[in-house]
């Protein structure tokens, strides 16, 4: 028995509504899924900065922003211009290095220093501030960028 013009046309069109939206299905779960993994917020700069003095010799965090720091599971350091580490806070025992090389900072602006997610910041003309997830459960996504 053939099907009659107007069953045809109603199956075609019940099909493109369900396609549509299975498409609109995939793609709120796409955005959630994307901004639930954006969702790596570091603490800033300027507010380590502002929590960083230089007494004796020696650079010191406030406690408030240490605290903080251990809160977010994040590590920072400070690297002078020739790349030694000049301070660090909840520094991984795996990156404490005697110096970093204008090929590791290179490499670690690229958003991972061995494994780890990091944010570069230019704090002075000599100075550079990294930020860091001790923890993270993000898998390391290449993009190419």
């Amino acid at each position: 028995m053939r099907k009659s013009p107007e069953r045809r046309l109603q199956f075609i069109l019940w099909v493109l509504v369900f396609a549509v939206a299975i498409l609109f299905v995939d793609f709120i779960i796409c955005m959630a899924v994307m901004y639930k993994s954006s969702d790596i917020n570091y603490t800033d700069a300027s507010e380590i900065m502002e929590s960083l003095s230089y007494n004796s010799g020696e650079y010191i965090l406030s406690d408030e922003e240490s605290t903080q720091l251990q809160k977010n599971d994040e590590f920072a350091f400070l690297l002078d211009s020739t790349g030694n580490i000049i301070w660090s806070e909840n520094m991984p025992e795996s990156l404490k290095k005697s110096k970093y090389t204008l090929q590791d900072v290179a490499k670690f602006t690229r958003y991972y220093l061995d494994d780890y997610p990091v944010r570069t910041y230019i704090v002075s003309e000599d100075r550079l501030l990294i930020v860091g997830k001790v923890e993270c459960g993000y898998m390391e996504i290449y993009s190419g960028i």
